[in-house]
């Protein structure tokens, strides 16, 4: 092969490879943003973000000494919307799928994670993974949210 071939061949290479690296360096930053907002979140309340996951724009976390169950929705262009739970006041949590049928297929519009209270006081405090008005499709939602169902069950008292 003569210079010209290998300098042609990895300029073709660069530009498959390049706009992936970048897409992926992007998406780590700015996951790595939200995630210090979760964790300078929990460090104002004296908690620790002991565990934590990021599904898509949503992270799930939990301080396990302290059984506070976080839910961090990364809402573009505006600030982050943060909602925490005490799991110590928590009688079980479930995830809640709603679905419709449309030509015989089941379609999801939303999955949920509820947490129920202990006391009929108080009202059930709703963390939301996915709405089919507001995300593009539905991809690993249903699992991460089983997932997070039994890592918040096994710290409810």
């Amino acid at each position: 092969m003569d210079l010209w071939t290998i300098v042609i061949a990895v300029l073709g290479i660069s530009a498959f490879v390049v706009p992936f690296v970048l897409f992926n360096r992007s998406k780590k930053n700015h996951d790595k943003g939200t995630v210090i907002t979760l964790k300078e979140y929990a460090a104002k309340n004296n908690w620790e973000l002991s565990d934590f996951e990021i599904e898509k724009k949503i992270v799930l976390g939990v301080d396990n000494p302290n059984r506070i169950a976080f839910f961090l929705e990364d809402i573009e262009g505006k600030s982050s919307n943060i909602i925490h739970v005490d799991l110590n006041e928590i009688s079980l949590c479930r995830v809640d799928r709603k679905t419709r049928l449309v030509d015989g297929d089941s379609i999801t519009e939303r999955i949920d994670l509820v947490f129920s209270p202990k006391s009929k006081k108080n009202e059930a405090v709703v963390f939301n993974l996915f709405n089919e008005n507001l995300n593009q499709r539905l991809l690993n939602e249903l699992a991460f949210a089983k997932k997070w169902v039994d890592i918040f069950n096994c710290r409810v008292k």
